[in-house]
């Protein structure tokens, strides 16, 4: 397998669709011409590299847009170009990109590789086990543009590809024709009893040399094509499938009418060549409903609840509460360890990026829930009642200098870990809650008031005019003089300030907090002793 280089921070690129396209560049934006068609381009060769034509050629990547994969076919000389969609004046590419191909009417050959990057550490356990290679990525090197990131509290720079690119073409793709894995097995109910018509969906999951080294690369959420159902015997078959290597997953998601949907995995000893799989699934025969409410008895509506049980991938076990925050759950298995989740902290009421601050401060954020369900076999209905405890705490921060000068429109960011409420382990605070309610820039007094915060087992404020909120961006894409300006002040502040840390301690019970940054300058700051610093 071959790359290029993207860069060490994001695994993606932009390239601008054909100017076919009418579109006006804001003043501040510079379109660069295309000097060829947008596209996919390679060959299929056999195991002795001799061409392959006619072959299906599939490609399949993270577009902007909608649209997950495109097909094309091989010539004679087994060489296909397939054009990128061009649908919008700029078209996202996110790396890694996924190829096979396979010939019509003989499913015992496929061929498949991935386009990833050569400085990943994913890419070094697998590029010599993959026959093909994927490819590189024509570009300009003017296209290339040095950002400014930072990550828990330090600045680093690094190389992004613009978004605009003047030779938007993947080129060089091998895909070499190898003997295809082929997966069968029975699918049956748990007393033995074969299920016909099971639906059975196929992904993969690739892992490194190592057991438990996930590369990061998966067809879970591709479908790569691959589908079966089982016959009047509940026997199924797959053909094609790439045969990876030892530790490598495969992932069958397996639905049959009257039973539950779950998720199965087969971890591999070497690279599949025929292997039998046999599943088994449980029958629907219990129903939980239940109301989600918040610790003052309002009803949380349209929110999202499902269920988990222990030893089993549970699938499409999910529904949303009504208005009045009751919920039901059909179609749930008779088995010990049933669970229900609302994960509450991943969603808010309406759309919270366009809303105004003060339309924002009335919209809470609840951590998740999750409750386990007093199981007794034979049981075939439950009624949970899930509450959810109400993020009151508020922090009110001053930022002022080393002369106690108020500091206007400076960027401060809330941050810490809070726990899942079922382990004792600490987690990020959910995006939602960051973005949109936790970054925020002082007011004209220096003054910020930071409310509904989750409970925190740490928490720390990021005083930094290096910080880019999301909801910020967002809120400024129509207003470029608005963020001219902005970036005017952070250019100002950046250069004269010292990014600082602010540890805050908390108090069991208390809500109220109020803290006061002094942010120094670069020179005073470097004056402090270096165990103060």
């Amino acid at each position: 397998m071959n790359g290029q280089i993207i860069d060490e921070a994001i695994f993606d690129f932009a390239v601008i669709a054909d100017s076919v396209f009418e579109y006006t560049p804001q003043s501040d934006e510079t379109i660069l011409p295309f000097r060829q068609q947008p596209c996919f381009r390679g060959q299929v060769v056999d195991t002795m590299g001799n061409p392959v034509a006619d072959a299906d050629v599939f490609v399949f990547y993270f577009p902007l847009w909608g649209e997950k994969y495109l097909t094309g076919n091989s010539d004679v000389d087994g060489e296909f170009e397939i054009k990128i969609p061009q649908r919008t004046h700029e078209i996202t590419i996110h790396i890694p990109i996924y190829y096979w191909a396979t010939v019509p009417g003989n499913p015992g050959f496929t061929g498949w590789t991935v386009l990833d990057r050569t400085d990943h550490s994913r890419f070094v356990h697998i590029k010599d086990l993959i026959s093909g290679f994927g490819g590189t990525v024509v570009q300009s090197n003017d296209t290339i543009e040095m950002v400014e990131k930072t990550e828990n509290g330090v600045t680093i720079y690094y190389q992004q590809l613009s978004a605009f690119l003047k030779d938007p073409v993947v080129e060089d793709v091998r895909l070499v024709m190898e003997p295809a894995g082929v997966l069968t097995g029975y699918v049956t109910d748990v007393q033995g009893n074969v299920i016909p018509d099971a639906k059975i969906d196929a992904g993969f999951q690739v892992y490194g040399t190592e057991p438990g080294m996930f590369s990061g690369l998966s067809s879970s959420d591709i479908n790569w094509a691959f589908s079966s159902t089982t016959n009047a015997e509940g026997y199924y078959e797959f053909n094609g499938l790439p045969g990876l290597w030892k530790n490598c997953r495969y992932i069958l998601t397996v639905s049959a009418p009257r039973y539950v949907s779950e998720k199965k995995e087969l971890k591999l000893e070497s690279a599949l060549k025929f292997q039998e799989f046999n599943i088994s699934l449980e029958p629907q025969l219990v129903t939980i409903g239940g109301i989600v409410t918040d610790n003052y008895g309002m009803a949380l509506d349209k929110r999202s609840v499902s269920l988990s049980v222990s030893d089993m991938a549970v699938q499409g076990c999910s529904t949303i509460t009504d208005p009045n925050g009751y919920f039901v759950l059909e179609g749930c298995p008779d088995v010990p360890g049933l669970r229900v989740r609302c994960p509450l902290s991943s969603n808010s009421s309406g759309d919270a990026y366009n809303v105004s601050e003060e339309k924002l401060d009335t919209i809470l954020f609840y951590p998740d829930i999750t409750q386990d369900i007093p199981y007794m076999a034979g049981q075939r209905g439950y009624f949970v009642e899930l509450t959810a405890t109400r993020p009151e705490t508020q922090v009110e921060v001053l930022v002022v200098n080393s002369a106690g000068k108020p500091l206007s429109e400076f960027g401060v960011k809330l941050d810490g870990f809070m726990t899942d409420g079922v382990t004792d382990h600490k987690m990020f605070i959910p995006f939602p809650w960051q973005h949109l309610k936790l970054e925020k820039r002082t007011d004209k007094d220096g003054r910020i008031l930071f409310n509904n915060i989750p409970d925190l087992v740490e928490m720390k404020l990021v005083v930094s005019p290096n910080q880019s909120f999301t909801r910020e961006m967002h809120a400024l894409n129509d207003k470029l003089k608005e963020k001219k300006r902005l970036r005017k002040i952070d250019e100002a502040y950046r250069n004269k300030y010292q990014e600082m840390e602010i540890p805050v301690e908390l108090v069991e019970g208390q809500t109220d907090y109020f803290v006061e940054v002094v942010v120094l300058t670069k020179e005073e700051f470097q004056s402090l002793p270096e165990i103060v610093r």
